[in-house]
């Protein structure tokens, strides 16, 4: 009975030496790794952030400081802090629900080309806000209608409808330092994705 049981352990120690060997011999794609960044930064993923060097605390002030403030810069309203996150809030609620596909198109060395099949939505503009701003906003006091403001903003932002898909090639290298794929204008690839997903 003894005998029956090692050799029960020992069959299930080398199966799992099997799988394990065969998970690391498992070749990463430019699309595997790129697919890290998309989640990363449409998706706010704390799993994907870690592996491109960022905590979820890092990244949302980042977005709030860049693309967040520019959205709401452009408003030309005075928010406040409050009302500032309440729009990014929606903002990111929106982003989460995108979908996006990422596949490899070639690969040659070090260099490859990875095709991004991105969620578009629905324009961000002003028939869109004013459809939700409150009939009596005209009664208001000055507070209560950046207020409103900010509520129909926020409301309008999280509310946007995927309208169409869109598809785009980016370039990218092997980081032989950090032992992935990454897009070669790294810098501005968060642009590059929130630009296909929004309309403004």
């Amino acid at each position: 009975m003894k005998k029956i049981l090692s050799m029960s352990l020992l069959v299930i120690a080398i199966l799992l030496s099997a799988c394990g060997s065969n998970e690391a011999a498992k070749k990463i794609t430019p699309a595997d790794d790129v697919s890290v960044f998309c989640n990363a930064i449409l998706h706010f993923d704390c799993n994907s952030l870690q592996k491109i060097g960022m905590t979820l605390e890092e990244y949302e002030q980042s977005f709030i400081d860049g693309f967040g403030q520019s959205l709401v810069k452009s408003s030309g309203i005075a928010f406040s802090d409050e009302q500032v996150k309440r729009i990014n809030d929606a903002v990111i609620d929106v982003l989460k629900r995108t979908q996006f596909i990422v596949e490899t198109v070639s690969e040659n060395g070090g260099n490859a080309k990875v095709k991004i099949t991105t969620d578009t939505l629905e324009q961000f503009n002003e028939t869109l806000l004013m459809s939700r701003i409150p009939a009596n906003i005209s009664s208001m006091s000055d507070t209560e209608k950046i207020d409103a403001f900010a509520n129909a903003m926020a409301d309008a932002l999280k509310n946007l409808k995927k309208v169409d898909q869109t598809e785009f090639l980016i370039d990218c290298r092997y980081d032989e330092e950090n032992k992935m794929w990454v897009p070669v204008q790294l810098e501005n690839f968060a642009d590059v994705l929130f630009s296909k997903v929004f309309k403004f």
